[in-house]
């Protein structure tokens, strides 16, 4: 269930510098992991950058579906291999966003990610028929996998395991745990447009982010982003969209990578971008994922998701009416993070 992240960080993510004397504001990005990042950090130790790509590293050593070493890679091999911290977090978010969604997450997605063109096997030139689908359809379904004695175990041993749609989101909290035992106060962590951040800023305030507006390349005036957060320290955001990761077909057929699991078929909704705070950036990840695939987008049905997720997940919904223009829900302790 590979998606596309739509979080943009706004301009205080690119002026790392200055603050109080004693808080150096250092900046480090580049590419990892199939995406991009960029850090800051305040008074960063020596030889972070090296510490940075050990963490790189180890995520793509366990949770990579396009490295064949990884452990994930093995899982799906069927090989006898006892699953990590890595591999067990991620698992049990992505159950936790299976069970509210009856099904239509569903991290045994994998093949018909593939079948579709958004796998390991490359882009599809063609939408694949309904025969193929229903075939990879006999072995998808997360009920045909448990994780008992630290293995994963499966019904079938065609089931394949597609991780992606939890992995940034926990590297960003895996790259949040590094700095937190090198004893770093002040951070923001963001990998493929998820991010974490703890402290403040150079501006000596809460870090502010921008969520990026769907709409704003589609209509005309509108603004590039359609909200900006100040969130609180120890606090993480993730969004997921499928406005950007698709492709068309020599036929016309427009192809989402959002794939529902209980159809095969890529899930068409009028819900543009589903944003998710919490304190963990994996849980974010997952279920801004599973909100994609989930949520009715009405005023009614999004308050009442606000409530099943709990007081310590906020959401903002971005979505097309009935009539095609773009309405915002932001749940009550959404709002209070928004600022002009």
């Amino acid at each position: 269930m590979k998606k596309f992240l739509l979080l943009i960080v706004t301009a205080v993510l690119f002026a790392a510098c200055g603050g109080e004397e004693d808080r150096n504001y250092q900046f480090f990005n580049g590419d990892a992991i199939g995406t991009s990042y960029h850090i800051i950090v305040a008074n960063p130790p020596a030889d972070l950058d090296a510490k940075i790509q050990s963490v790189f590293d180890e995520a793509n050593a366990s949770l990579s579906m396009f490295n064949p070493e990884s452990q994930l890679s093995k899982i799906n091999r069927n090989e006898e291999v006892t699953t990590n911290q890595h591999i067990a977090t991620c698992y049990n978010y992505a159950t936790m966003a299976y069970r509210l969604s009856n099904g239509k997450y569903d991290i045994t997605v994998a093949p018909l990610v593939d079948l579709w063109g958004f796998g390991p096997s490359g882009k599809a030139v063609e939408a694949p028929t309904q025969q193929q689908i229903d075939s990879v359809l006999q072995f998808v379904g997360q009920d045909g996998i448990a994780l008992n004695y630290r293995r994963i175990f499966k019904d079938d041993p065609r089931i394949q395991i597609d991780l992606s749609s939890v992995a940034k989101g926990h590297t960003v909290d895996m790259m949040c745990e590094m700095l937190n035992e090198l004893g770093v106060e002040h951070y923001l962590v963001e990998i493929g447009g998820e991010l974490r951040c703890k402290g403040i800023s150079s501006s000596d305030r809460q870090w502010r982010i921008g969520i990026d507006n769907p709409d704003f390349r589609v209509i005309p005036g509108t603004s590039e982003t359609i909200a900006t957060l100040q969130l609180p320290s120890e606090k993480a955001v993730a969004t997921s969209g499928n406005y950007r990761n698709f492709y068309t077909t020599p036929s016309g057929q427009r192809v989402v990578h959002t794939i529902d699991a209980t159809t095969g078929q890529p899930y068409q909704s009028s819900i543009l971008s589903a944003t998710v705070v919490h304190e963990r950036c994996a849980r974010a990840d997952a279920l801004a994922t599973m909100l994609m695939l989930s949520a009715e987008p009405n005023e009614e049905n999004l308050a009442l998701w606000k409530r099943r997720l709990g007081e310590h997940t906020e959401i903002l919904v971005v979505y097309s009416d009935e009539n095609g223009k773009s309405q915002v829900y932001a749940s009550e302790g959404m709002k209070e993070y928004m600022v002009d």
